[in-house]
């Protein structure tokens, strides 16, 4: 599974260790510097399997839609140039996207 090869990569665990030993400088008591190694590890794997999916989501779209499946990733409806009206707030309509 990638989940298991994320978790065993050398440059995650170098990662990890490195900001327990960070924390550890900065006179974090060993248990929060271990902790602190911990929570890099699991972002760093979780970013991973995120980027993962997303990737394997891009990968499906009809080959028409990858401009507007950059802008939704974006958090945009419309290129920036772009003059478009609503008749709600941006907000609610980014939301119900």
């Amino acid at each position: 599974m990638k989940l298991f090869s994320d978790v065993r990569e050398p440059s995650g665990l170098l990662l990890s260790g490195v900001a327990a030993a960070a924390g550890l400088v900065l006179g974090l008591p060993l248990p929060a510097a271990i902790l602190v190694g911990i929570s890099v590890m699991a972002v760093k794997v979780t970013a991973g399997v995120a980027i993962d999916r997303l990737a394997s989501l891009v990968r499906q779209t009809p080959p028409d839609l990858p401009p507007t499946v950059a802008l939704l990733c974006q958090g945009q409806l419309a290129h920036n140039f772009a003059r478009m009206e609503l008749a709600l707030a941006e907000r609610l309509a980014a939301r119900a996207v």
